[in-house]
């Protein structure tokens, strides 16, 4: 199952998950919705500004699905997110994203099989669509200094959100890393 800790300003009772796998939500400048019902109620309404929401699972649970997916329903609401991660290949990231938004399945797109007329038609939509969203991809953030330089880059670009999936945290510095990175946060104003 996927929980969710969190790293704010306020005292948290939940300071970690072993063995678990961290995506991070940088924060908002506003209260916002991930798209997901649960998951807002789960972070208190969506997200929040000065906060950083971590979401833990062990590895095959479909995290980075839905870090991808909360970032692709950031960027419907127009808003400039940047998706960071340090195991999948932006090819990878990007074939997700379209298999998500045209409903034609991942493993048809990868291997190049013959689609429908109609699977043909959404994907081109969703290709075009895809390339001219508010929407950077960011590989190579293995460590805690990757991830704060890449923040630092996507917010050169213009992203006002970062979802960042994967990345791997020193043990027992989960709450430095964390208010290191509400700092960066506030620095770019993510």
């Amino acid at each position: 199952s996927i929980r969710v800790l969190r790293a704010s300003n306020r005292p948290s009772r939940r300071q970690g998950f072993r063995g678990a796998r961290p995506s991070m939500l940088a924060p908002l400048d506003l209260r916002g919705s991930t798209g997901f019902a649960a998951l807002d109620d789960a972070l208190g309404g969506g997200l929040h500004a000065g906060e950083v929401a971590t979401l833990a699972a062990h590895p095959g649970q479909g995290l980075s699905t839905l870090a991808i997916q909360v970032a692709l329903n950031v960027e419907r609401l127009g808003t400039c997110v940047a998706w960071i991660g340090s195991h999948i290949r932006p090819q990878a990231v990007r074939l997700r994203m379209e298999s998500a938004l045209s409903r034609v399945s991942s493993i048809l797109l990868a291997s190049g099989s013959d689609l429908s007329e109609a699977e043909e038609k959404r994907l081109r939509r969703t290709r075009a669509a895809l390339d001219r969203a508010p929407l950077l991809v960011a590989c190579g953030g293995r460590s805690a200094a990757d991830l704060e330089l890449l923040l630092y880059a996507v917010a050169a670009r213009g992203a006002a959100v970062a979802v960042v999936d994967g990345i791997d945290l020193p043990a027992g510095h989960a709450r430095r890393v964390y208010v290191r990175l509400r700092a960066v946060a506030a620095a770019t104003r993510l």
